[in-house]
This record gives C-alpha cells, sequence and structure tokens, in this order.
C-alpha cells in the first residue's frame, strides 16, 4: 500500500478513530434521589424497586448518548456510518447553518420550546402536508376538535383531515356538518377548510373497537398514497376525536420532530389534559409522560408512566401510546393497523410498537406536548363504551403470535414457527425485516417469550438499535397481495433474507420467471453492496474501528413523483457510499503505519545521536 493510499485510508476513518476516542470516557448520570434540582434535565426512573430495576429516582439526562458507544452525533450527523439513526443528508447541513431550536437558556432545556419557524419546510423542498386521521365512535366532542385543529394551526390549508365517523342514524352529532354549523355561528360565511376533510362514515353497529378503527383509517391513508394525495414524505398524526390544541401546533410538533433527529421517529405518549393548555406547572415545569413500562394480562399492557422535565428534545423509549402518534407519513404506509384484530383494548400499543420497531422505526417521547386530551367529557360520554367486544379471544391470539408472547425455546432450542404464524409474521400487518424480536427483547427489557420483566430499567438513557437501511431508500412502500402476502422478494440485508431461495418468499408464488428474479436479486445485491453469502458487506472488522454497515444508493423513481410533478432532489433517497475495507488490508496498512512511525521518529533520533557522538570523538 503506497503512503497515498495509507494518507486517504486514514483520512477516511479519522473522525470514527476521534469519536472512538471520545466515547472513551463512558456517560454516568448524577442520581438525584426523589427530587430534581430546578432546571435540570431529568429522567424519573420510579419512587422503589418494585417498578422494576434497582435504579429509582431522579438522573441525569444524556443528549448525547443515543448513538452507539456514546459516538458524538455530530461524527455521524446523517447515519452515513450507522453508528447513529438515520437522516436525510441535507436536514443535518440545513441545522448546521439555522440551528435546531434545541438546548433553551444557557443548554438548561428551560426555553427549548422557542417558536417554531412559521415555514417549516427546508428550502427547496416541496411543500409537506399534515395528514390527520382521527377515530370517532358518537362522539359529541368531534367538531369541537376539527375546530381546534384548524383554528390553532399555523398552516391550516396544508392540513388534510380524515375522521372514521361511527355513529347511529339518529341521536348521535354529526361531526363534519355540526363543524360547518358551529363555524357558520362564528361568522363565517362558507365552511372553512371543509374541502380538506374526508368522512369516512360507517354505522356504531358494525364498530369493533379502536384497533378496527384505525385499521379503516390505515387503508385511507394507503388509497391517498395510491391516488397521489399523499407523498411518504408528507406528515402523519394519529389521534383521537376529543382533543384540544396548543397555538401553531402544527409548526411547533414538526419542530419537534426534528429534534428527534432520525428520519424514522415516530412521536408518542400519553398526552396532558386539556386543563393543562398554555400552562406549565412551576412545580414540574416541562414535565412529558414516559411510556417505558408493561403488565403482562392476556397479552402485553402499558402501564403507569414514568416522566422527565426540561429535556431539549424527544427522547428515546421502547413504548408506544396510540393516542397520539406523530411521523413522516412512510412510517403510517409501512406499519398499517392491523383491522384484524376487533374488539381488542388491550395489547394494541406494545404490538405496535414491535411492528414500528422491526420496521426500523423508533419511538420518541416529545419533549413537549402540543397535542391534549378531553379526558373528562370523553371518558364521562355515556356512549363510548358502547362498541362490542366480539371476537377479542382471536384478536388476543393473533397479536401473541405475532411477538412470539409466552413462547419459551423447547430446550433453548431456536423457535420453530407453523407456516401460519410465520405467514402472519410476514404479512402486511405483521413484522418488518430491519431488525428481530430478539433485539426488541433486548431494547425493552421485556422477555416477550417468558412474559415477564428482565429486571432492568429501560425508562432512563438509551441506545439507538442499530440496523440496514432498506436499498430502495426510506420512501418505498411494499407491496401485498389480496391475501396480504408480500409481493416483492427480500434483499439480502432482510432479517427475512433466505439464501436458499434466491431471497424470496416461500410462502407467495412471485409473478416473475426465474430469470427475472435472479436478475432482480442481483440488482439488489449490488447496489446494496452485499457479500454472495447474503450478510450485509461492512466497513472496518473490530482491528482499527467497530463494524460500519454500508448503505447504498439508490434513487426510486416512482416515490420521487407526486401528482405529475417531479419532486425536488433533497426527497430523493440519496445515501453516502463508502468502499469496503478487508481485515487483510486493514491489518497491513495498520504494520505501515507503525513501520512509518518508526521510520519517521526512531531513525532522526538516531541520526542524530550518532552526530552528537561523532561530534563529541572529535573534541576529545
Amino acid at each position: 500500500m503506497s503512503p497515498l493510499s495509507i494518507a486517504l485510508f486514514s483520512f477516511q476513518f479519522y473522525p470514527l478513530a476521534t469519536a472512538s476516542a471520545a466515547a472513551g470516557t463512558p456517560f454516568v448520570p448524577k442520581y438525584y434521589g426523589q427530587e430534581l434540582p430546578k432546571g435540570t434535565p431529568g429522567i424519573f426512573l420510579g419512587k422503589d424497586k418494585s417498578t422494576y430495576g434497582k435504579e429509582v429516582g431522579w438522573i441525569d439526562y444524556d443528549p448525547d448518548g443515543e448513538c452507539v458507544g456514546g459516538v458524538p452525533r455530530s461524527t455521524d450527523p446523517d447515519g452515513s456510518f450507522g453508528v447513529c439513526p438515520h437522516r436525510i443528508p441535507e436536514d443535518p447541513v440545513w441545522e448546521d447553518e439555522h440551528g435546531d431550536g434545541a438546548g433553551g437558556v444557557n443548554g438548561s432545556g428551560v426555553g427549548a420550546d422557542m417558536p417554531a419557524p412559521i415555514d417549516y419546510d427546508r428550502k427547496g423542498q416541496r411543500k409537506r402536508l399534515v395528514h390527520a386521521v382521527l377515530p370517532s365512535f358518537r362522539d359529541p366532542l368531534c367538531p369541537a376538535t376539527l375546530r381546534h385543529m384548524f383554528e390553532k394551526a399555523a398552516h391550516p390549508e396544508r392540513i388534510r383531515v380524515t375522521v372514521l365517523q361511527q355513529n347511529n342514524p339518529t341521536g348521535d352529532v354529526p361531526c363534519l356538518e355540526t363543524y360547518c354549523d358551529d363555524m357558520k355561528k362564528l361568522g363565517h360565511k362558507e365552511c372553512p377548510y371543509k374541502d380538506q376533510v374526508y368522512l369516512h362514515a360507517i354505522p356504531a353497529s358494525e364498530a369493533s373497537g379502536p384497533t378496527y378503527a384505525r385499521g379503516l383509517l390505515s387503508a385511507d391513508l394507503y388509497k391517498n398514497y395510491k391516488e397521489k394525495k399523499l407523498h411518504p414524505q408528507d406528515f402523519c398524526l394519529s389521534t383521537d376525536s376529543h382533543m384540544d390544541f396548543e397555538p401553531h401546533w402544527d409548526a411547533q410538533i414538526i419542530q419537534t420532530w426534528f429534534l428527534a433527529k432520525n428520519e424514522y421517529a415516530v412521536l408518542s405518549t400519553y398526552v396532558d389534559a386539556v386543563e393543562s393548555l398554555g400552562k406549565d406547572n412551576p412545580k414540574k415545569p416541562h414535565e412529558v409522560p414516559l411510556l417505558c413500562m408493561v403488565t403482562f394480562t392476556n397479552s402485553v399492557r402499558v402501564t403507569a408512566t414514568k416522566c422527565f422535565r426540561n429535556l431539549p428534545r424527544p427522547k428515546l423509549t421502547p413504548i408506544f401510546g396510540a393516542g397520539l402518534a406523530f411521523s413522516k407519513c412512510h412510517a403510517e404506509l409501512k406499519v398499517p393497523v392491523d383491522p384484524h384484530t376487533p374488539g381488542i383494548f388491550d395489547g394494541e400499543e406494545f404490538n405496535r410498537a414491535a411492528r414500528y420497531f422491526t420496521h426500523g422505526y423508533d419511538i420518541y417521547a416529545p419533549h413537549r406536548v402540543y397535542v391534549l386530551h378531553n379526558y373528562h367529557d370523553s371518558q364521562s360520554n355515556p356512549k363510548a363504551h358502547t362498541w362490542h367486544g366480539k371476537g377479542s379471544t382471536d384478536s388476543s391470539k393473533r397479536l401473541n403470535t405475532l411477538i412470539d408472547l409466552d413462547r419459551r425455546p423447547a430446550h433453548a432450542k431456536k423457535l420453530q414457527y407453523s407456516e401460519e404464524s410465520l405467514r402472519l409474521k410476514k404479512s402486511r400487518y405483521g413484522l418488518g425485516d430491519r431488525r428481530s424480536i430478539d433485539q426488541l427483547i433486548e431494547f425493552s427489557g421485556i422477555d416477550l417469550r417468558r412474559s415477564q420483566n428482565s429486571g432492568r430499567n429501560r425508562c432512563g438513557n438509551l441506545e439507538w438499535v442499530p440496523y440496514i437501511e432498506h436499498p430502495k431508500g426510506m420512501n418505498y412502500i411494499p407491496e401485498f397481495d389480496e391475501k396480504e402476502d408480500p409481493l416483492d422478494a427480500y434483499d439480502p440485508t432482510s432479517v427475512w433474507y433466505d439464501k436458499a431461495s434466491g431471497g424470496g418468499v416461500a410462502e407467495v408464488a412471485i409473478s416473475k420467471s426465474a430469470e427475472a428474479r435472479k436478475k432482480t436479486i442481483k440488482d439488489v445485491e449490488r447496489k446494496a453492496k452485499v457479500s454472495p453469502e447474503g450478510r450485509a458487506g461492512s466497513i472496518g472488522g473490530g482491528l482499527l474501528f467497530p463494524p460500519i454497515r454500508q448503505r447504498s444508493t439508490v434513487v426510486d423513481a416512482k416515490a420521487a413523483t407526486s401528482g405529475g410533478r417531479k419532486l425536488p432532489e433533497v426527497l430523493a433517497t440519496r445515501h453516502v457510499k463508502l468502499p469496503g475495507i478487508p481485515m487483510p488490508v486493514q491489518f497491513s496498512a495498520a504494520m505501515m503505519v507503525i513501520v512509518l512511525l518508526l521510520v519517521a521518529v526512531v531513525l532522526p533520533c538516531r541520526h542524530n545521536l550518532d552526530k552528537r557522538v561523532g561530534e563529541g570523538k572529535r573534541k576529545n
């Protein structure tokens, strides 16, 4: 290897070497007991050990601890090296120029909710829409929710709402019609934003619970995507029909999403009550619920929350809450709510969290909440719980099968799945193929197969779980047939990849010739830069640097158009290509560096020593 090659090699990996040195001193949180000092960003782990885990009380928040090994986020700002979450490369560039709004006063987190830019789009990008979906079951508060949503938005013209109205023919309040009547009473001649609301009405007698309703709304979002009314880079909000909003909630929640610094972030928590609208408890400043605990019933139930205060940005957590979900729309399109779970109210949230995680998405509790819940009036509505729970037993079985609940491996051997359960896991409403259930168990501290908590408190600072992005990029939405089986062959970076079948789906016959299928797999392998054995290529191998997964450069032409218009390049999938460095080359480079150091340091010293000795002899 030439000296020039060594110099280039060293330059290419200098940031990682620097990051490794910076990560050499692990973050050690301070423990504050039951009282958090005023203005300090902190996370509450619980009052006693019975909440699971030996750690209790308040601890420090680690703002740089999310990336693998504590590597500073500035070292891998867009996730190109695979140690920090994946991002569109233009986002960190924009933040370097304009700032990200995090930190607050003197970095304390207080005041971190500074007003977001009115125009929250990046320069040159398509104007993103916000698609909100509201399931409404005989809810008289639905019209007010629509009014609050539009009246308090910074950009009401960009909001699109789909309401799943489940009413009786008589005696129930019609959502859109009553909203229009209310707006006219307030002095509007016409019904503002009526054309931006789609009413999906079904009889209340057909209602089968929240997951069934949200599943129908997921189908509506997918229909809009196929009709090019929705782009994967738009934002999607899923919430309830009895909500209120802070002023400029849309710009604020989008700014909060950007502060997660993760293209695959899903903001979710149990939101505060409407009584807190416009207020902040001085004794509990900027306190937000944190979902991080479960209990086991006939499924997995999200249980009592913890909380955090004064954080400058959203916090990574393993648990999802169905009352609030905000993300890029590609999350809703890839991980739709399962409509085949009628009668379910218990177990839906952790199941969705598992599906998000395995698809490569990460749940974040937002550090500020701009959407609030009318708990009192909604729960006192006598009609709210009159939907029937028929089919809940089969639904629970479906949910539990998907996440391996109470499936102990026989004699610690690998789990054996039936053809039916394996087909469910790979279906439209199944698991993703970027991460595994084993990784979920490790990350969440929840031993699903034994229906018990691991004893590790996972409410504190967490480290992001790395994975390889799909070769077709973040805007790729997989296709399924009418039986909900996958149509696309698995690429070699998939956890479902089967080398023996050439990456194909064993349970589904793909309508392509053998030659076409082989060509497709070879194209994917070439673009993804994977080895013939079906393992993802990596940079480094543990000698000089930790293994860093490669990412491909693929532009999805179909996903780059919307409404017949060419989207700007920043909305296309563009990643960094890096060459693989085999272990022998790394070893040779290391030896060459050592030799060069010896030549550069030892020989000049020896020469100077010999020169001084010679001069001494001549003097004598």
